[in-house]
């Protein structure tokens, strides 16, 4: 109730709980045949919105803060980077895709 009362001028909380309480409903009690199609509908609109999200959100950071932080902080970036392209490589292993890929 606290979170609500804190974004209530930004975004309905219960507007977003009646959205997933919805979701769950249609997939408990319509055909699987709605269902899919909602599915494959709300796919394509998301590959719209995932582009807008993460341009946004890349564009909020700010590399100049990263700097100030110290040299702490870009070797935690990096080693962070590492540790993901390590754990990717690890995945793929038994895929047929090349190290290009």
């Amino acid at each position: 109730m606290s979170v609500e009362t804190f974004l209530k001028p930004y975004v309905a909380v219960s507007g977003l709980l009646a959205v997933v309480a919805m979701a769950c409903v249609i997939k408990i009690k319509a055909d699987k045949s709605v269902s899919a199609r909602l599915s494959e509908k709300f796919g394509k609109l998301w590959i719209a919105a995932e582009a807008v999200l993460f341009v946004l959100v890349g564009a909020a950071v700010d590399i100049r803060y990263t700097l100030t932080a110290g040299v702490a902080a870009v070797l935690l970036i990096f080693g962070a980077l590492i540790f993901r392209a390590v754990g990717v490589w690890i995945c793929l292993l038994g895929t047929k895709l090349t190290l290009k890929e």
